[in-house]
């Protein structure tokens, strides 16, 4: 029996519900899932060879535990945890461009050594770092690590609040309401085609901050459209976590590399 710990955010859930949908097939592997949403991550601690998450309003994912004892399980893999590209678009790239793709002579413009120690420094803090840190120092069997979903497709030819509008879910209505001018900036960011060059800093930031004995579970091909993005029919109802179809398919990915 393969015991594997599913440790992460709110990016557990499409994989949980899958799961539930999966597990019959799998009699000789145990996934126990732990975790919390949104930043609350920032609170997972090891103490005693037991992963806990130490805060007590933290909001808790529909079927994942606040513990896992790692003495007790063959591999961990984390999920999300994340800084979005949402975040350095708006906030650094809004007001200047890099060098490879300044628009005109009157861009405020970035070197890319600049641009790519901004991106690092927004990894290097991210909660996926600093649990990975923390878990490797006393589990020394294989860790694996599952990103956020693409950038959604619907970014490139859609409007992303009209998406949205009709959707049933309010509290994505909400945040994409209160997102507003950064959901703005990354259609503009996707469409010109500089969403390629900000996949690929990210990519090699976590590599340089993970290292090599990580391993990189890659979102399953069926749902990536041009490489860069989620199809839409993955991630409709929820550009930022893909839906339940997506969420099979990822996990059917998982079990490829942990079973």
């Amino acid at each position: 029996m393969t015991k594997v710990g599913i440790v992460g955010d709110s990016h557990i859930v499409a994989l949980k519900l899958a799961w539930d949908e999966l597990k019959n097939q799998f009699s000789d592997t145990e996934l126990y899932f732990c975790g919390a949403g949104g930043k609350a991550t920032n609170q997972l601690k090891v103490t005693d060879n037991k992963l806990f998450l130490d805060a007590e309003k933290a909001t808790v994912p529909n079927g994942a535990n606040v513990e896992l004892e790692l003495n007790e399980i063959d591999k961990v893999v984390l999920v999300g945890m994340q800084t979005t590209d949402i975040i350095v678009t708006e906030r650094i790239l809004k007001d200047c461009s890099v060098a490879y793709q300044a628009r005109s002579s009157s861009d405020r413009v970035l070197s890319r050594n600049c641009f790519s120690e901004v991106i690092s420094s927004y990894v290097r803090n991210s909660n996926l770092v600093r649990t990975y840190n923390i878990v490797k120092h006393s589990f020394r069997n294989p860790i694996y690590y599952v990103n956020i979903p693409l950038t959604s497709s619907v970014y490139l030819d859609q409007d992303v609040f009209e998406f949205y509008e009709n959707t049933n879910h309010e509290a994505l209505k909400a945040r994409a309401k209160k997102i507003k001018p950064e959901i703005e900036h990354l259609m503009k960011f996707a469409r010109n085609g500089d969403w390629r060059e900000l996949y690929f800093e990210y990519r090699r930031a976590y590599q340089d901050l993970l290292g090599a004995e990580i391993i990189e579970i890659p979102q399953d091909e069926h749902t990536v459209f041009e490489q860069f993005f989620t199809k839409e029919y993955y991630c409709a109802q929820d550009l930022y976590h893909g839906n339940r179809h997506y969420g099979r398919k990822q996990m059917e990915k998982v079990l490829q590399f942990v079973s």
